[in-house]
């Protein structure tokens, strides 16, 4: 997954730019990558509707926390939980947390595996960046305000937390692997999002 500024200019002329998360699959070719297939574009623009819940009118409009266009119009398409929003909200309080992708834009099913991923039923997220910094940057120590924050997902009774360190709060441990070095993924619930 890539987080990635896209610059659209119409017939006229006007410039639109948005941030999304694109599925990229890559391939090996030779002595470097391939494009193999491009898994999503992270989703279509929408516009903010009317009747947006409070806790999602609540995390678009929070600055301390910056959405990926992608993860924006989830939210606005009701696609994400209100437990998850609810506890990026809270961890919003003590770090400022920028969000890439929540549904679209994500695989379907957790990576090698034929299990849905939470992501597609809209109970998790990928925060890429803790207080400004991004979490591939904060990897080397369980001192830094991503494996801090992690720790406080697990405090905050989230059922999966992945980040690039082993964090342990209150007995219960995160998980590590090679494909969350740069981000911590968070799941806060295993009932389905609406």
């Amino acid at each position: 997954m890539v987080v990635v500024d896209q610059t659209v200019e119409s017939p006229a002329g006007d410039r639109t730019t948005f941030r999304r998360v694109l599925d990229i699959r890559l391939r090996r070719a030779g002595e470097g990558y391939a494009l193999d297939l491009l898994g999503s574009i992270g989703g279509d623009p929408v516009r903010r509707p009317a009747d947006l819940s409070p806790a999602a009118s609540r995390i678009v409009d929070d600055p301390r926390i910056t959405l990926s266009d992608s993860a924006r119009w989830d939210i606005y398409r009701g696609k994400v939980d209100d437990g998850l929003i609810e506890a990026i909200l809270a961890i919003a309080e003590r770090h400022k947390v920028a969000i890439g992708p929540l549904v679209s834009g994500h695989p379907l099913n957790v990576w090698e595996t034929a299990r849905v991923s939470a992501h597609s039923q809209g109970l998790a997220a990928d925060i890429y960046a803790v207080d400004g910094e991004l979490v591939a940057e904060q990897r080397s120590s369980l001192g830094t305000a991503a494996n801090q924050m992690a720790a406080e997902f697990l405090e905050g009774g989230a059922v999966q937390v992945g980040s690039p360190l082993l964090v342990a709060e209150a007995g219960v441990w995160s998980l590590t692997d090679g494909v969350h070095q740069d981000h911590v993924h968070v799941q806060q619930s295993s009932a389905a999002a609406p």
